[in-house]
């Protein structure tokens, strides 16, 4: 596996290898971790990978920034360089690359969209979301955790007991 050094800056990122640089960021109740396997890979084929913990994530959880400032951030900390996001981490790069189109080289989005342009549906899914917030504050994180990685998506997640506490 690569070695992973810490980067300076508001969001925690560590990064492996030389050369162009790729910057993975995670979907939401990841964490830097979920992109490491990949980021190594690529490392092998001449490219600095750097993963990151989204802000609420990981070594990240006490960063509060809306979407508008992680995006700002991502910018800032990373210079020119190659998005990639997952999910979340997804709609953050957009931001990034809509809002500092100077600073991203290249853009690789997985299951992330610009939004819901119907305001009906927009204003569904804020519920659906506050909802999602409030079972969050009421079970505890470690068990919402669970239920969601319980789901047939994460059917062949491991984590180990580094990953769990990164997580939190």
């Amino acid at each position: 596996m690569s070695d992973w050094r810490r980067l300076e800056g508001p969001l925690a990122a560590w990064a492996s290898g030389d050369g162009p640089r790729v910057v993975f960021v995670h979907g939401f109740t990841q964490t830097s971790n979920s992109w490491k396997p990949i980021a190594a890979r690529l490392v092998t084929e001449g490219y600095e990978s750097v993963v990151v913990d989204a802000p609420g994530h990981g070594k990240s959880t006490s960063v509060n920034a809306d979407l508008r400032e992680a995006a700002a951030m991502l910018s800032t900390m990373f210079g020119s360089s190659v998005l990639v996001g997952y999910s979340m981490g997804g709609r953050l790069c957009m931001h990034a690359a809509l809002m500092h189109p100077s600073a991203v080289r290249g853009l690789a989005l997985l299951g992330a969209s610009p939004g819901i342009a119907d305001e009906a549906e927009r204003a569904a899914r804020r519920g659906a979301d506050d909802q999602l917030a409030d079972h969050i504050i009421e079970v505890g994180v470690d068990a919402f955790i669970g239920e969601w990685t319980s789901q047939p998506l994460f059917a062949g997640l491991r984590l180990d007991e580094h990953e769990r506490a990164d997580r939190l």
